[in-house]
């Protein structure tokens, strides 16, 4: 599966299954390789605790995966090994 067709399908899963806003964080995602909480709730013109719950729900339906590096927590949009995108959220811990 090409980049382009994994996009599109997330896309389209995104836009059928979500509020805007969740749309709007996997957008994100697809455009930035990495931003961290705070830059993505700039970008989005939301708080960062609304950012982390949005991020949560993604998570919880396995839209993100979380996983630790480098002493930050990264989220995965995760697509069967085809590609993957990255998200930094919060510090280190």
């Amino acid at each position: 599966m090409s980049l382009d067709v994994a996009k599109s399908l997330v896309k389209t899963v995104a836009r059928a299954f979500y509020d805007t806003r969740h749309i709007l964080v996997l957008d994100a995602l697809m455009v930035h390789n990495a931003l961290r909480d705070d830059e993505l709730a700039k970008l989005l013109g939301l708080v960062t605790k609304d950012v982390h719950k949005l991020c949560g729900k993604l998570k919880e339906d396995r839209m993100l995966a979380v996983y630790i590096r480098s002493f930050s927590y990264v989220l995965l949009c995760a697509r069967r090994g085809s590609w993957q995108l990255t998200m930094t959220i919060g510090g280190g811990r």
